[in-house]
């Protein structure tokens, strides 16, 4: 699944959600460097709309990254000063 994803990955890397799932699978199991890796590139490359910066938030918060995660909310915020998940993430 993850050498799939990874391909995935290389032919869109516009799209946040496989990076998401690429995270989850390293995640479960208990590849957190390499989760956390995925998670960066997804933050350099990706973050087009608020939904793409809160689906990074919400992982930084998973790997325990609060630093990360708040950036990706204000990040969120800036697309949409009102995205309610943003503020309370």
């Amino acid at each position: 699944a993850v050498a799939a994803l990874r391909t995935a990955i290389r032919l869109d890397p516009d799209d946040v959600g496989t990076y998401r799932v690429l995270w989850n699978i390293l995640g479960h199991v208990r590849k957190n460097a390499e989760a956390e890796g995925v998670m960066k590139e997804a933050t350099a490359r990706v973050p087009k709309t608020e939904k793409d910066c809160v689906t990074l938030g919400k992982a930084f918060e998973k790997l325990r990254q609060p630093r990360q995660a708040a950036e990706a909310y204000r990040k969120a915020l800036e697309f949409d000063p009102k995205h309610v998940e943003a503020h309370v993430g």
